[in-house]
């Protein structure tokens, strides 16, 4: 079974820099049918292709001179990847989104 996600939000076309500067609408889209989302590996490789799906669909790093569209391109990528793991509602790709690890507790001292 093939199975995909599509995301649709506001794509950064304001880094393209023609004014007026416009934003679109725009589809990224995410394979996971291929991944078991539940377990570890599964929901590395996931959230690596929604990071990379991000930086395809939002653009990689303008010059960092450009200070704007810069923190627009940052922007862009930080919400279509939180949209891109919400859409996928996978526990552990969520807790690995988040900064923590899925099914584990440690006591802290």
């Amino acid at each position: 079974m093939f199975r995909h996600l599509s995301m649709f939000g506001v794509a950064a076309v304001c880094l393209a820099a023609s004014p007026p500067l416009l934003a679109q609408e725009d589809t990224m889209t995410v394979r996971v049918g291929d991944l078991d989302l539940n377990s570890a590996g599964g929901a590395r490789t996931a959230l690596a292709r929604a990071r990379a799906s991000a930086e395809a669909f939002c653009g990689g790093e303008p010059d960092l001179r450009q200070l704007a569209r810069a923190q627009m391109a940052k922007d862009c990528r930080a919400t279509m990847v939180a949209r891109a793991v919400r859409a996928m509602n996978a526990p552990r790709v969520t807790a690995l989104f988040q900064g923590r690890t899925a099914g584990a507790t440690f006591a802290r001292r």
